[in-house]
């Protein structure tokens, strides 16, 4: 996510989890792009929300939910769910992924690519904004199993590799 620092410098901040919260982390990413907009990230910094994130918000156990409230001085508060599913249960999806997923695509061409995914086929992904394309990636993961993509699984391409 971009975060805007008031003064000419840019800062980009990226938050990874493997936990399946695509949904949570872009709410914080956003949380804290709108502190940066209202000239806090001189007052704030930044690095204590995303330490806050990696290091304090616990993972719950197998087959778990837990509702976590996160508040950092009256600035930023949210309640956090985060679950994890059994093994060899369903996936957790985030209803976007697959909202996007139907969205962009007609169900021929979803059931075209999963078609060519349990082929064990090349699949590319390309989207104008970026952040579409990992809840898409998940999406399909999450349709295809209990089956599991064996090959590579590069969510992001580098430039470098286009051809």
């Amino acid at each position: 996510g971009f975060i805007s620092s008031g003064n000419s410098s840019k800062q980009y901040i990226c938050l990874i989890s493997r936990a399946p919260v695509i949904q949570f982390m872009e709410n914080v990413l956003l949380e804290l792009a709108s502190l940066c907009n209202q000239d806090l990230c001189p007052v704030v910094a930044l690095e204590p929300f995303v330490r806050c994130i990696i290091a304090e918000v616990p993972c719950p156990p197998t087959d778990r939910c837990m509702k976590i409230f996160w508040e950092r001085k009256h600035i930023f508060q949210r309640w956090i769910r985060v679950c994890f599913p059994r093994m060899r249960r369903l996936p957790l999806t985030e209803d976007r992924g697959i909202q996007l997923l139907f969205t962009r695509f007609t169900p021929e061409v979803v059931v075209n690519i999963v078609e060519h995914i349990l082929a064990e086929d090349s699949i590319i992904l390309y989207a104008q904004e970026v952040s579409n394309l990992a809840p898409l990636a998940e999406a399909l993961r999450a349709i295809v199993f209990p089956f599991v993509w064996q090959g590579v699984y590069l969510p992001y391409l580098p430039k470098s590799e286009w051809r």
